[in-house]
């Protein structure tokens, strides 16, 4: 029997689908897209979770500014400080595993519900904002280099185009490795 997680509300937060969950833990995660579009997928999934403490921070100098001087998160060598003083380069570099504890993290030190964490940040989300408006506003001057198999689908350049809206800058980004 599948049973909905408590988390899904924090994984759509990230802009990932929602995990299935059997009594007996994760069994998978959903796939929204079959075939070769799932490739592409799993990077939009990667490109929205590396670029999340971005998005947050964001937020933070809106409706969530409230939460700024409270909220702590670790950056990459494990030191803990407010998010709000998190560099760009610190953003960009969070653990996975810790961006992936923010949505429940924040909602348990800061009694802010899931639901206001959600309409708050998703104007600032990359499928909202776009990645190019945010590495425009944390003053991101060269964009990310993507490694990826030299073998690989034509997919990921046809997601390219839902994430660019211009799919001809993404093979600059692009890095074929043998």
């Amino acid at each position: 029997m599948l049973i909905k997680s408590p988390w899904d509300g924090a994984t759509s937060l990230l802009g990932l689908p929602s995990p299935i969950w059997s009594s007996c833990g994760r069994v998978g995660v959903q796939r929204v897209f079959e075939s070769h579009a799932s490739d592409s997928l799993w990077y939009l999934q990667a490109r929205n979770l590396k670029f999340y403490p971005l998005s947050l921070r964001k937020a933070m100098e809106g409706e969530l500014s409230l939460i700024a001087d409270i909220f702590k998160a670790s950056t990459c060598d494990g030191t803990e400080k407010l998010l709000k003083d998190f560099n760009s380069w610190e953003l960009l570099n969070m653990n996975p595993a810790d961006i992936l504890d923010i949505p429940v993290r924040l909602c348990d030190s800061t009694g802010v519900s899931l639901s206001f964490l959600e309409n708050s940040i998703k104007p600032y989300l990359i499928p909202a904002i776009g990645k190019d408006e945010l590495e425009k506003d944390f003053k991101i001057a060269t964009p990310a280099v993507y490694f990826a198999s030299a073998t690989i689908d034509y997919s990921w350049q046809k997601g390219a185009g839902t994430i660019y809206r211009r799919p001809s800058l993404f093979k600059h980004e692009l890095i074929s490795m043998w």
